[in-house]
């Protein structure tokens, strides 16, 4: 629906590779504790546990099961990406820029606004963020 919406073609993800992404915030500590709580997720004993435990007991709990993220800068973590899957991200950003700004120009003539020039004065001459929001 979004990238109908923002006139993008549709991406499928391939399985293989979505299935190597995890999210570093829910990666286990260990296989069982993860094991676990899918059981109890599955079995609907959720709602029950958190209601017994608390909120606070609960994050206490989530949080010694699961590891910290690291947050990889950003530099970093594009080297860790082959030429094309970088010209792939740098592509999708464009056209992710360009399909945005063709929304935003549409709803300022609709609405008598100027978002669209706010938005592309956030990006240098490059297409990078340059963190301004005037």
């Amino acid at each position: 629906m979004i990238f109908d919406q923002l006139g993008l073609d549709r991406m499928v993800p391939d399985p293989g590779r979505t299935q190597q992404h995890q999210n570093e915030v829910v990666t286990f500590r260990h296989d069982a504790l993860m094991h676990l709580r899918s059981f109890v997720k599955r079995r609907g004993a959720y709602p029950f546990v958190r209601r017994t435990l608390g909120p606070n007991r609960m994050r206490k709990l989530r949080s010694m099961m699961t590891r910290r993220a690291d947050a990889l800068p950003v530099d970093v973590a594009l080297a860790s990406c082959t030429s094309e899957q970088r010209q792939a991200i740098e592509e999708l950003t464009a056209r992710s820029r360009h399909a945005a700004s063709e929304v935003l120009a549409e709803q300022d003539a609709r609405l008598g606004l100027d978002w669209n020039s706010v938005w592309l004065r956030s990006f240098d001459a490059d297409g990078a963020r340059t963190g301004r929001h005037d």
